[in-house]
């Protein structure tokens, strides 16, 4: 499914190129027929519960919880977010940024979620206060 819109009877992952129903059951797999013990059937997609709050989506996977995805993230937080007012922000603009480096090195930098700043940027802080202004 890669046009904008428009109708399809089935989803085709354009990576492993798995095919699903509209239901979510797993209906074929290339190059996978010959793996033991694998079974279509048990490995479907999974539902999953949305809920809109604002301007935010949140999802989880539908584990049969009796408690609503709401009840979940809570009635405060739910407020909090609300009381942002993220529906008044509007689009901006876009940047693009050429970098002429190895994109594995520039795209771990940023999948520790940050674990890096205080220990590498600890003595660059000390540097840019003896440029001055």
């Amino acid at each position: 499914m890669t046009d904008a819109e428009g109708y399809a009877n089935q989803m085709r992952c354009p990576y492993h190129g798995w095919t699903y129903s509209l239901e979510g059951e797993l209906k074929g797999t290339p190059d996978f027929n010959d793996v033991c013990g694998f079974d279509l059937s048990e490995n479907g997609l999974l539902p999953v519960e949305i809920r809109i709050v604002g301007e935010m989506d949140f999802a989880r996977l539908a584990n049969g919880s009796k408690q609503s995805l709401e009840d979940f993230l809570g009635h405060d937080l739910i407020d909090q977010i609300q009381a942002l007012g993220l529906n008044n922000l509007h689009w901006f603009e876009r940047r693009r940024y050429t970098l002429n480096c190895n994109w594995k090195v520039f795209v771990d930098n940023y999948l520790d979620g940050g674990y890096h700043v205080p220990h590498l940027h600890k003595g660059l802080d000390s540097v840019l206060d003896r440029r001055g202004p």
